[in-house]
């Protein structure tokens, strides 16, 4: 599968989630991240660690107008 230039979400921002989006990322995709429980620490600074490297943070609602 070619990933480069690809477009991808990534929902659940633990441990494999924030793996997987960097793992895209570094690859060349473009990363749409959601994660339901965004308001946790851990899960806070996973979001802020994604979008650094690259990646969009979408919430529940823009993901409904989406």
């Amino acid at each position: 599968m070619y990933i480069k230039k690809q477009t991808f979400a990534v929902a659940g921002l633990s441990v494999s989630g924030r793996s997987a989006a960097l793992a895209l990322i570094k690859r060349g995709a473009k990363v749409y991240i959601y994660d339901d429980a965004a308001n946790l620490e851990r899960v806070k600074k996973n979001i802020e660690k994604l979008t650094a490297a690259g990646a969009i943070y979408t919430d529940a609602a823009s993901a409904v107008e989406a």
